[in-house]
């Protein structure tokens, strides 16, 4: 017998366990939070259906146990369970989503918002804006270096209105809008109000580090929120010590790939 089939999320989470025989879902805070996640990212019922449970229960009707007839009955009201939850739940507001309390949960949410989106639907106008050419490596999906090439990329820092986020009239927040002209593609990210005035520091502060670790950083390769960092040497890192941010020069000299 299977002993543990799925685990849906790490936190918050919907467990099917198969050694109990259990599917175990119930309206409790947590998993009415996971539904409302569930509901931004699968849109309707159906969707959700299609996307997440069918292929559990293709993959239930897969095993081979004595008791397996059982198992998939128990979890057919499983189902039904899940999806009277979440016909009864909306998603989570841009508001909402900036005041949950669990990590995890707030991640998945979070990651489930397109930034863009958000930003157009609260408001916004351009504060500043700056650009750098940037001699960029490129890589294979395997990893083989394929060469150099030449890449503009311009930042913009722009005011967004938070008055749907903290309920203060007039309350401002700010994100960097990246965008590359040879692709248009467009990335937003949250910076800090003290880096409003220039695009380029701004964009360097979203990556902080250790003060002694930076001197011994070879090359950074990004992609969105996500910093592959290359060292010189091996360091070991001090957790109590100071965090900064990397200054513009220190950033976009190190800065060798991207996507």
């Amino acid at each position: 017998m299977v002993e543990r089939l799925l685990i849906l999320k790490s936190n918050n989470n919907i467990r099917v366990c198969l050694n109990t025989k259990k599917f175990n879902f119930n309206s409790t805070s947590s998993h009415t939070d996971l539904m409302r996640y569930y509901k931004s990212i699968h849109r309707t019922s159906s969707i959700l259906m299609n996307r997440l449970l069918t292929p559990m229960l293709i993959a239930l009707k897969e095993i081979e146990a004595d008791d397996i007839d059982v198992v998939i009955s128990d979890f057919q009201e499983f189902i039904d369970s899940v999806m009277e939850v979440y016909d009864d739940v909306t998603a989570f507001t841009y508001k909402e989503a900036f005041e949950i309390s669990d990590d995890g949960l707030r991640a998945l949410v979070f990651g489930s918002i397109n930034v863009g989106e958000m930003i157009a639907n609260l408001g916004h106008e351009m504060y500043k804006v700056d650009g750098i050419k940037l001699n960029q490596k490129s890589y294979s999906a395997s990893g083989e270096y394929l060469g150099d090439y030449e890449l503009n990329n311009v930042y913009e820092v722009h005011e967004v209105d938070a008055t749907k986020l903290t309920g203060r009239d007039g309350e401002k927040v700010y994100a960097v809008k990246c965008w590359c002209t040879s692709t248009n593609n467009e990335h937003w990210i949250w910076i800090d109000e003290s880096h409003k005035e220039d695009p380029l520091t701004a964009i360097a502060s979203t990556f902080r580090f250790h003060k002694s670790v930076i001197p011994k950083i070879k090359a950074l390769k990004r992609q969105g929120d996500i910093m592959l960092v290359e060292m010189l040497e091996d360091v070991e890192i001090d957790p109590n010590e100071e965090i900064i941010p990397l200054t513009k020069d220190e950033y976009f000299s190190l800065l060798v790939a991207q996507s």
